[in-house]
């Protein structure tokens, strides 16, 4: 059941299949509607652009490398393609901090010498992504990718180094590693955990199974995962929300007194900006450092738009990104109100 008074009611429910909106004529909010109705497909994410390509869905994202190259060859589709940055997620590798081999830091600092960022951008991620040297994302605010580039950088020798001070020389020694992944991964993150696991074999000497979990056990049994893969993404605009994941308590086992109190501090300050700026980088330099996670990278994400979707959503904002921006159709966004069917759309198209 939905009570609603805001200005779409659900119409119609096929359980595992389709979802579907209607316009609430009696809505009496400030909003002005132009759709009457919007159907939500469910799909795994695989299936997205096959979809999109039947004339299925009308809006897709995160495409697969190769059917992001195959738009971008035709220069007819190009226009269907947006850009944004999402909720300035990151993709991350995290490890059960509190039990072994993972609760020696040099076994964590080893696993975070060997993933090869650059390559991945290279070769899998391409404009999907940025390289993800720390935990806040360019442009979210306290960021700084830069200073902290150097602690987690990609330096095979070392790693091997560092796994053989911890008492694992070549790998010897290690125990069967099992890498876990959420169910219903997206194309990117299936290559990136990969890709990874690759790496780690590699460089380590040490073999990695990647195992899936349905997305419900995955996240009611997060904090017990010895080595998983798993993104966050911000619920506000602010340090203290995306930092908050890994205060003492948060959803991994992660516990740092000094990254807690600077993190707490800087949450209530209300004195200067820069130096409220100065405590997170710093919380994020802690927590950096003690590679409770292995930054991957930070999405920005590609969006297929059918050309007869056409409104105000769509236009460049102050800063030129044109696309959907998050957190898409939601009560807080304003996206419903700013995009219509235009009248070159298929017949069905409301």
């Amino acid at each position: 059941t939905a009570v609603s008074s805001g200005p779409f009611i659900v119409s119609e429910w096929i359980p595992d299949q389709t979802l579907t909106y209607t316009r609430n004529e009696a809505y009496t909010g400030p909003w002005v509607i132009p759709m009457q109705k919007l159907v939500v497909k469910f799909a795994t994410p695989a299936s997205y652009y096959t979809l999109y390509e039947a004339g299925e869905i009308d809006y897709m994202e995160g495409p697969a490398p190769a059917e992001l190259q195959l738009m971008q060859a035709d220069p007819a589709r190009e226009s269907e393609i947006y850009q944004g940055v999402g909720d300035f997620a990151c993709l991350y590798f995290f490890f059960d901090v509190t039990t072994a081999p993972f609760d020696n830091l040099l076994v964590r600092q080893a696993f975070s010498h060997v993933i090869d960022r650059e390559a991945m951008k290279a070769q899998i991620w391409g404009p999907q992504a940025n390289i993800a040297p720390s935990f806040l994302a360019n442009g979210f605010p306290a960021s700084n990718t830069e200073g902290l580039a150097g602690i987690q950088a990609f330096d095979p020798e070392l790693g091997r180094q560092l796994l053989a001070e911890a008492g694992y020389p070549e790998g010897e020694g290690f125990p069967s590693l099992t890498m876990t992944v959420r169910g219903d991964p997206a194309p990117l993150e299936v290559s990136t955990t990969q890709a990874y696991g690759s790496m780690i074999t590699q460089h380590l000497r040490i073999p990695v199974e990647l195992q899936t979990l349905d997305r419900n056990a995955f996240y009611a049994d997060m904090s017990s995962i010895l080595f998983g893969w798993v993104s966050y993404g911000m619920d506000y605009f602010d340090p203290s929300n995306m930092l908050g994941v890994w205060r003492t308590g948060g959803r991994h086992p992660w516990s740092n007194e000094e990254f807690d109190t600077l993190l707490n501090d800087a949450t209530v300050f209300l004195g200067d900006e820069e130096e409220r700026t100065a405590m997170f980088q710093e919380a994020e330099r802690i927590l950096v450092e003690d590679v409770p996670a292995v930054w991957a990278y930070h999405v920005t994400p590609i969006q297929l738009i059918k050309p007869y979707v056409k409104g105000e959503a769509l236009e460049p904002d102050i800063n030129g990104i044109a696309a959907i921006h998050w957190p898409g159709f939601a009560a807080d966004s304003t996206v419903a109100q700013e995009l219509y069917i235009g009248a070159d759309a298929p017949s069905g198209r409301q």
